[in-house]
């Protein structure tokens, strides 16, 4: 567990658990490939460091970060370099793909094709694919919501408001999700934490406004370590710690390209 604040009255703590089995998994197929693994991080957090080595939030600061991966879609709200809430949602870029296969009666590979902007089959009829296109971006719309929602019943003082929604993962390349999901949550949305050919983290993306992050070294980033392992954490009990530290000085494309 990690403490984030205490009063008087109350104790946050931040709490990571995993099967044993899981971790097992995990180890095992990086082992296979012949590597072995030092450490094992939570994506959300994973996805996390990213963003505070390269944008340096200021305390103020409150941005979600959206995952979007093949069939989960992480989401976390996160005020500086302190994670408010946290939710994993069952949706992702195959959804996309399912509803245009079953729809269009069109094979995996073609609807993957579809998805991707690809319209060369003649039986596919285009003017079908935007609503189907932007059913599914509905859907991902209101979960998001729905997580404001609950972080907002559940927080005291009914919370923070976030500022902007920044957002990762293979699913983020889809064409004009940042537009729909800026329009239906009337919230600025950044696609990706990208960097330039340079090495240097271009934000702003989404927005139009594309600038870059301040050259030179960056301060040392906080550790923010487990306090105590839990059961079946292992050797991982310190890995927010190391994770940070091969960070530092590294770039999201650098350390983690299948979110960048």
């Amino acid at each position: 567990y990690h403490i984030t604040e205490e009063s008087s009255d109350a104790t946050q703590v931040l709490i990571a658990a995993c099967k044993r089995e899981k971790i097992d998994n995990i180890k095992q197929a990086i082992q296979l490939s012949g590597k072995q693994a030092i450490v094992i991080d939570v994506d959300t957090f994973a996805l996390q460091n990213c963003y505070e080595v390269n944008y340096q939030p200021a305390p103020t600061d409150v941005v979600t970060l959206l995952n979007i991966g093949a069939s989960t879609m992480n989401i976390n709200i996160v005020q500086g370099e302190r994670s408010l809430f946290t939710r994993d949602i069952t949706v992702g870029g195959s959804q996309f793909t399912d509803v245009l296969q079953r729809s269009l009666g069109i094979s995996f590979q073609q609807a993957e094709a579809v998805k991707r902007g690809v319209t060369e089959n003649d039986n596919v009829d285009e003017k079908a694919i935007e609503p189907l296109m932007g059913s599914v971006m509905e859907t991902v719309a209101m979960e998001i919501q729905k997580t404001f929602d609950f972080y907002r019943a559940t927080a005291e003082d009914g919370g923070v408001t976030v500022q902007k929604i920044l957002i990762s993962g293979g699913g983020s390349k889809l064409e004009g999700l940042s537009q729909q999901l800026s329009a239906r949550l009337e919230l600025p949305v950044e696609v990706r934490l990208q960097v330039d050919d340079q090495g240097i983290p271009v934000r702003g993306v989404g927005e139009g406004d594309r600038h870059r992050g301040q050259a030179g070294p960056r301060p040392e980033p906080r550790p923010r370590r487990l306090e105590r392992p839990l059961d079946g954490a292992g050797e991982a009990a310190d890995h927010r710690r190391l994770v940070r530290e091969r960070l530092h000085g590294a770039h999201v494309g650098e350390v983690l390209p299948g979110i960048g």
